[in-house]
């Protein structure tokens, strides 16, 4: 479908969605991305249905994730972990300064349009400040390796400090890790204190 974008190389994907709650989400998200313009995001251009099924158009990034990255490669040396890490602490500042909160910073979300180049994906889960439908009293959300201790308590009361420690807590991509090499020792002590954070919800 010609979304009438010159510039911009894109990709319709199509959205398995259930009910009319799947629907809700689906627009929410495209809502979000609206709102959103930074080179370290992936854009959503248009949204629709047709013959019965969703679809999202949004930027392609000709690039593999991060978590393909690693696991191909290994970890990051100190230029390339700064390479990334920065402009993604910039992309969820500018996400920041309009309300939203991404709440599912993995590498997994994170695509490598080139080496210098990391681009944020997937605002499914994201917290707008003006919408916090999405969340309920008493629920978790996000990907529980990589979610903060605050945000396993209450996923509605986060901000971008919970955003940034997803993006250098996790053991293979972390700054902490890449950067400072703690002993393990202090990676399975904050995991400890992390799954206990979890279980004390269950």
């Amino acid at each position: 479908r010609d979304i009438g974008v010159t510039g911009v190389q894109t990709c319709a994907l199509p959205i398995c969605v259930q009910g009319s709650r799947g629907i809700r989400r689906l627009q929410r998200e495209a809502r979000i991305a609206a709102q959103l313009s930074h080179p370290g995001l992936i854009s959503a251009i248009d949204m629709g249905e047709a013959g019965g099924h969703w679809w999202m158009a949004m930027e392609l990034v000709e690039g593999p994730s991060l978590a393909r990255r690693l696991a191909s490669g290994g970890r990051l040396e100190e230029s390339e972990a700064l390479t990334l890490f920065l402009p993604l602490c910039d992309a969820l500042q500018h996400a920041s300064e309009r309300g939203v909160v991404h709440r599912d910073v993995k590498p997994a979300n994170i695509l490598l349009q080139r080496p210098d180049h990391p681009r944020l994906v997937d605002l499914g889960l994201a917290r707008v400040a003006d919408d916090p439908s999405l969340t309920s009293t008493g629920s978790t959300l996000g990907t529980p390796h990589y979610i903060s201790p605050e945000q396993a308590r209450d996923p509605a009361l986060v901000d971008v400090r919970s955003d940034l420690w997803s993006l250098v807590y996790d053991h293979d991509c972390s700054a902490v890790v890449v950067l400072c090499n703690p002993s393990p020792g202090v990676s399975n002590v904050r995991s400890e204190e992390h799954t206990s954070e979890l279980q004390s919800r269950q």
